[in-house]
Formats: structure tokens, C-alpha cells, sequence
């Protein structure tokens, strides 16, 4: 078994939420068997200027956006790192990203670092 670093990044843009607010959604996580990501942190930020909601806030799910996959988040996105320990990620698991507040049009990007364990 191989082991290296996990350094991976996603994007999304800020759009209405449909309730006078804003939000971005990404996903990430491995996508070939044989590969498990360890995260330990994903560090966040944001091209909005807060001008139009404040700062940025970020929620990081597992799998699925619902309060009992919940998994760390930062109230403020615009250059914060979120973690709460190491988080294993088998094939086809997901992190969720969930930004809100941004400046609608702006980039939300989330980087995410820790371990990649290789089986195969």
C-alpha cells in the first residue's frame, strides 16, 4: 500500500438561494477503488467582497447535505481553514461544501489537504 499527500481543490459560484440570500454547492472526494483520502483539513476561500451579505460561511458534509452528516464549517470563508479531526473518505464518498452569504457571481473554492491511501 502507497500512501501520499492529499492536495485537492473545488470551485463553485455564489447564486440566489431563493430566499434573499446566497449559496454555492461543490463536491469532492475519490472516484477510482482502490483509493481511501484521509482529510484533515480543507482550507476555504472566497472572491466575495461582503459587501452584499457579510462574511462567508462554509458547512462541510459527508455524503449528504442533512444535519446528521455534518461535519465541520467556519463562519467566516473568505481565507479560513475548517477541520474537526481526520475524516476517512472511501471510493465514491463525498465531502459536501456548502458556502453561504457570498456576493452572487463570486468564486467559493475549497482546498483539501491530508492523505491519500493507494491499494491497489
Amino acid at each position: 500500500m502507497k500512501t501520499y499527500p492529499l492536495d485537492s481543490s473545488v470551485s463553485a459560484t455564489f447564486v440566489s438561494d431563493g430566499a434573499g440570500s446566497s449559496i454555492a454547492r461543490a463536491q469532492i472526494g475519490p472516484t477510482v477503488f482502490g483509493i481511501k483520502w484521509h482529510v484533515q483539513s480543507v482550507a476555504t476561500q472566497t472572491t466575495s467582497d461582503r459587501s452584499e451579505f457579510g462574511s462567508s460561511q462554509l458547512l462541510v458534509y459527508q455524503d449528504t447535505e442533512t444535519p446528521s452528516r455534518f461535519l465541520y464549517g467556519s463562519f467566516n470563508a473568505d481565507g479560513d481553514v475548517a477541520s474537526g479531526g481526520e475524516t476517512a473518505l472511501e471510493t465514491l464518498s463525498k465531502l459536501v461544501l456548502v458556502w453561504t452569504q457570498g456576493n452572487i457571481g463570486s468564486i467559493a473554492t475549497a482546498t483539501i489537504r491530508g492523505t491519500v491511501e493507494d491499494s491497489r
